[in-house]
């Protein structure tokens, strides 16, 4: 979905297609989804990590955005959330969760332009579904290389070789996200219905 509105401080259509920092042309739209802020700031290496100088525009039904032109892929940067005065709670400092590239040791999120990857121009041709063979991989616990570590994507592949040997001609990635045990294969919320 295209959300188009006036900015109130030029009276220009600006298009934001998508949340997260996206480049373009002009430099990096922002976009956040924060339905109850008062106001929403961007800070990072563009504007020397101010936490007031980059105001979003609020638009509708929650959402704020706004345009940097000096913000370039491999910025790094953070959204800053101030909540209603009468909440009584300090801005809150937060990337976007499900943001392209993070920085793992400092936590911030890092502009990334996925125009820049190489995707290839291979011969790939789907399989038609009647002959979709599909094994449902669970990447931490599909090929162990290390005994109390979770496999990887990397030792995941190299099995491939082993998945095409039995025929499968697709693997379905399970959903990664972090759990309470040590290995977990997803399933957990379903458990308190089985009893």
């Amino acid at each position: 979905m295209i959300s188009e509105r006036m900015s109130e401080n030029t009276n220009t259509a600006i298009k934001h297609p998508r949340l997260g920092a996206n480049p373009g042309a002009q430099g990096v739209t922002f976009r956040v989804w924060a339905p109850h802020a008062e106001k929403v700031c961007v800070t990072g290496t563009f504007n020397d990590w101010s936490e007031t100088s980059t105001l979003l525009d609020r638009e509708e039904n929650g959402y704020w955005s706004t345009d940097v032109p000096g913000a370039k892929a491999g910025d790094e940067y953070r959204y800053m959330i101030h909540a209603p005065v009468d909440w009584k709670l300090p801005p809150l400092s937060r990337i976007r969760p499900l943001c392209q590239k993070s920085d793992d040791l400092k936590r911030n999120g890092i502009i990334y332009n996925p125009k820049a990857f190489n995707w290839g121009r291979g011969q790939f041709k789907m399989p038609m579904g009647n002959e979709l063979v599909i094994y449902e991989m669970h990447i931490g616990t599909f090929h162990v290389k290390e005994k109390g570590h979770p496999g990887t994507f990397d030792s995941a592949i190299e099995k491939f070789p082993y998945l095409k040997e039995l025929g499968i001609n697709a693997v379905e990635v399970m959903p990664v996200a972090e759990f309470s045990a040590e290995f977990f294969m997803g399933l957990r919320s379903l458990s308190s219905l089985c009893r």
